[in-house]
């Protein structure tokens, strides 16, 4: 039988000891809802379909993908992506929800905010994330809640990117990464584009790895699981014969974000630089001359000039890592007055 106590003129404490099942309490202003709780929980223990929902209803939302950043991101590879994500969404206005509040509505309303800021693909990509902390909290912190995320409709498809660099961007790109007080930034990007190497492998990539004299480089843990040997080009060659190396263990001894911001600022500056020549010449400027130009697009401006070298499927994947041709198809795009010359 559930114990009411009357706790100061309006607070009615129950207080519920069942045999086989953890003593529950709960506060209440109304002696009624006090009432009316401790019949519904006694029901549902005398049914068996009774469940604790104490974490659920004291968690919020933020404090699962907290802890989800602290338990399960670092053991991934993409752990300081994911941490830049987690970051920014618990900045959200869902995540001062409690786990036990939290509704489809809700999750479909992050979903229509997020798609105002960002494309489809990026949206799927997070809500994937926020997907898997659920289910953690779910399956191993005990939260006794249905997973709302799985009943919310995706974003929109994205079109696959097929950004190339195009005229002059590369030339304003690397006199713009001259500005940059680091001597890494500048080969970093140059060895994106002659290797295909994801920025994360670049990232990783340790001197132990690299043999100048075969010209290759060893990725022993790659984004898909594999080891792979890149093939290093005579550019890429003379990039890493030239990197100062002290008692650097990696090549490239510089953090995502402080790359990330020597990167954006020097897209920034080459175009600043495109467009006062263009005022000087007379010329008028190309608008879309550096825009939306991603780092993620040197992987395909390099895979996209493996094959107009000549290199069949086979070698090309063999060089970027891509598992299946489709795959590969994405991240290639070939200039069509290349192929046309072919036709003649």
């Amino acid at each position: 039988m559930a114990s009411i106590l009357k706790r100061g003129e309006y607070s009615y404490q129950v207080i519920i000891r069942r045999r086989g099942f953890p003593t529950k309490t709960k506060t209440f202003e109304i002696k009624s809802d006090a009432v009316k709780w401790a019949r519904m929980v006694e029901r549902e223990m005398d049914r068996g379909t009774w469940h604790d929902n104490s974490q659920a209803e004291s968690m919020t939302f933020g404090d699962v993908l907290t802890r989800y950043q602290a338990e399960v991101t670092p053991a991934k590879k993409s752990a300081e992506i994911e941490t830049i994500k987690i970051n920014a969404l618990l900045r959200d206005p869902i995540c001062s929800l409690k786990m036990s509040a939290l509704s489809r509505t809700d999750i479909a309303g992050w979903r229509d905010r997020r798609l105002l800021k960002v494309k489809g693909s990026s949206v799927n990509r997070e809500l994937a994330l926020l997907t898997h902390a659920i289910e953690i909290a779910r399956k191993e912190w005990g939260l006794n809640i249905e997973n709302p995320c799985k009943l919310v409709r995706r974003g929109p498809s994205s079109l696959p990117r097929d950004r190339r660099i195009v005229g002059n961007e590369e030339r304003y790109l690397m006199n713009a990464l001259d500005y940059v007080k680091s001597p890494f930034i500048k080969p970093f990007v140059i060895l994106a584009i002659e290797s295909t190497m994801r920025r994360s492998e670049l990232l990783s990539l340790e001197w132990a790895n690299v043999n100048l004299e075969k010209r290759t480089a060893l990725l022993p843990d790659t984004k898909n699981g594999t080891v792979r040997v890149v093939p290093l080009s005579s550019v890429a060659l003379d990039v890493l014969k030239r990197l100062p190396r002290e008692d650097n263990i990696k090549v490239f001894p510089i953090t995502m974000d402080a790359f990330k911001k020597a990167f954006v600022r020097s897209i920034a500056r080459a175009r600043s630089q495109y467009l006062s020549d263009c005022v000087d010449q007379g010329i008028t400027p190309d608008p879309k001359f550096m825009v939306e130009l991603r780092f993620h697009d040197l992987r395909h401006e390099g895979a996209s000039r493996l094959f107009e070298r000549g290199l069949n499927v086979m070698e090309v994947a063999s060089i970027t890592g891509h598992k299946t041709l489709q795959m590969l198809q994405r991240y290639t795009h070939l200039k069509a007055e290349d192929l046309a010359l072919k036709l003649t």
